[in-house]
Formats: C-alpha cells, sequence, structure tokens
C-alpha cells in the first residue's frame, strides 16, 4: 500500500476519478456493505481540521504503525489527510448486528485519534462508518499541485478488542 500510494502521490485525477482502495474481504468481490465479510484496517478523513504532526506523533507515542497521506484536495491552509491503522485481526460484519458493532467501534478509533492529534472541531469526519466506504488514494487534483505526502513509520497494528476493554465504562442515563 504505501508503495501504491507513493506512485499515485504525483498523478493527477479529477475528484472522484482516482484510484480506490478498500481495506475489507468482499468474497463476492462486490462493494455493498451486506457483502462485506470483514474490515482490515480503519481509514481515518481528516479535512480542515489541522495538521497531522500532533496525530502522528500520538501514534508514535503508543507504539501504533504511522501510515498516513495528503488526499487529493489537500492544500496547505487546508490540510486534507488520512490515517490508517491496520488491525491486528480482521473484524467481521457479515450481520447487522456486526455492521453496527463495527460502527460503535469505528467512531470510538475516530474520537480517540482525533483526541490524541487535538484535531479541531469533530475531528475525523464521522461520516466514513460504513464498511464499503471507498478510499480514494492520493492523487493530486491537479497540475500545479505539489506531489502528496506520504508518511511511513513502523508500529504495531491496532488490537481493537484490547483497545475496547482498555476503556472506561460508560454509564447509562438511568445510573446517571
Amino acid at each position: 500500500l504505501i508503495g501504491i500510494l507513493r506512485k499515485r502521490a504525483s498523478v493527477v485525477a479529477e475528484k472522484r476519478t482516482g484510484w480506490v482502495i478498500e481495506p475489507t474481504t468482499c468474497p463476492t468481490g462486490v462493494r455493498t456493505n451486506a457483502a462485506t465479510a470483514s474490515m482490515r484496517a480503519v481509514f481515518l478523513d481528516a479535512d480542515d481540521v489541522g495538521p497531522w504532526d500532533d496525530c502522528l506523533a500520538a501514534l508514535g507515542e503508543v507504539g501504533l504503525v504511522g501510515l498516513a497521506y495528503q488526499s487529493g484536495g489537500h492544500r496547505p491552509e487546508a490540510p486534507r489527510w488520512r490515517v490508517v491503522l491496520p488491525l491486528a485481526e480482521s473484524f467481521r460484519v457479515d450481520g447487522d448486528d456486526a455492521r453496527v458493532a463495527w460502527k460503535k467501534l469505528y467512531h470510538r478509533i475516530r474520537a480517540i485519534v482525533g483526541a490524541l492529534g487535538r484535531l479541531r472541531g469533530a475531528g475525523f469526519d464521522p461520516r466514513t462508518d460504513a464498511p464499503s466506504h471507498p478510499w480514494f488514494l492520493t492523487e493530486r487534483r491537479d497540475t500545479a499541485d505539489p506531489p502528496r505526502e506520504v508518511i511511513f513509520r513502523p508500529g504495531a497494528s491496532l488490537d481493537a478488542v484490547a483497545l475496547c476493554l482498555a476503556l472506561p465504562s460508560v454509564r447509562s442515563d438511568a445510573e446517571r
């Protein structure tokens, strides 16, 4: 993936016309939520919520792999970038309950990594939680745009179960 991202960083592609990747297992090859069997990574999308420096530093401090790339619409005054967190084990999404569990996990990871990265506002885009969400690579939009930056730092993949077990319990409204 890192090699592909780096090769595509100099390619020009109009919005929604570049290469797409999905961190999924889809036995039928069809890109739908119902056809997706499992997730292999978490992709987080940051648009205009700040630079990636704090986020990548925080991931490094906890020993997680650091893979990030600037997305097609990136501009220095309006940073647009993504973080990719490979999962230690694939996460099953082959049923309605499993897809709901994925979305809950996704939003917890989105909030935690966004908070660690000191992102502004809502942080990472909350609308990218569907298992079949297409992730465009790092192609730039115009020949005048500089090549997109791709950063990779080795580290551990994300253990979603350990993360959930480490989170504090949340009291229900009745207990409050």
